[in-house]
């Protein structure tokens, strides 16, 4: 297994260091790597999330205007948007690469740009997880919307389901938008194999693109609940409709 190699962060580190210092594993994370972390970066990158998550507690560094809950509140708001920030401009390229690319190739892309994404979203996800039990439960739990850094209809969520939501509004709806691309090209293949056109590639290519959109489903009140909203929307609802037209165009051929 290869290592993915990291310098450590002191827990006397400032959150301004054990910031940068988290940034970087996320792009790191992200970017390059191409298996799990090793031991030590693994535990340098979760001791620094809690570290950071937990430094204002500490009576010496209460700031002058702390806000009612700890100083936490803050801290963790800035750690959240700066994930919030790596993605979306993680993402970007993505979404323009997608968007030139014809239906074949797009869905290619997509599926494999998909992959590469959540597998570094499901390690970042572990990374994360004292935030995620903490920081984010506890807003999601008892902060307000509008209250010190969110807007008023922003919700906040674990990492994972985070970097899902990313992905839905930075990659796959500016995708729909155009034409419906990332439908049509899985309609296209569905209508291939209809027609005996299709290669056991394309099953695993048909598979992997819907199970994508099913897994962008986010019920708000419940994010650990499977949502079909996205899926019924972009692909069983174009889906029954393409199917609709197939079977009356067969049919009327028969008749014939």
């Amino acid at each position: 297994m290869a290592a993915a190699s990291s310098n450590t962060t002191s827990h006397t580190s400032t959150p301004e260091e054990q910031l940068a210092f988290l940034s970087k594993g996320i792009h790191q994370i992200m970017t390059t790597l191409n298996t799990e972390l090793d031991y030590r970066t693994f535990s340098d990158l979760y001791s620094t999330v809690y570290s950071y998550c937990t430094s204002l507690k500490l009576p010496e560094r209460q700031p002058p205007n702390n806000r009612s809950r700890g100083g936490g509140v803050l801290l963790g708001a800035d750690l959240y948007k700066e994930i919030q920030r790596f993605l979306e401009a993680h993402l970007r390229p993505m979404k323009e690469k997608a968007q030139s690319l014809q239906p074949e190739d797009l869905l290619r892309y997509y599926v494999n740009e998909w992959e590469r994404y959540t597998a570094g979203a499901k390690i970042l996800n572990r990374v994360f997880a004292y935030f995620n039990r903490h920081w984010v439960k506890r807003e999601q739990h008892e902060g307000k919307k509008g209250e010190y850094w969110r807007e008023e209809e922003e919700e906040v969520y674990e990492v994972y389901t985070l970097a899902l939501i990313q992905w839905k509004d930075y990659v796959f709806l500016p995708i729909q938008q155009d034409e419906t691309k990332l439908t049509d090209a899985l309609l296209n293949l569905i209508d291939r194999r209809r027609k005996g056109d299709s290669k056991m590639a394309d099953e695993g290519l048909l598979k992997a693109g819907i199970s994508s959109i099913v897994h962008l489903g986010i019920d708000n009140d419940d994010p650990s609940k499977e949502c079909l909203d996205v899926y019924r929307e972009h692909f069983e609802a174009p889906f029954l409709e393409s199917s609709k037209k197939y079977y009356e165009k067969e049919t009327h051929k028969d008749n014939r």
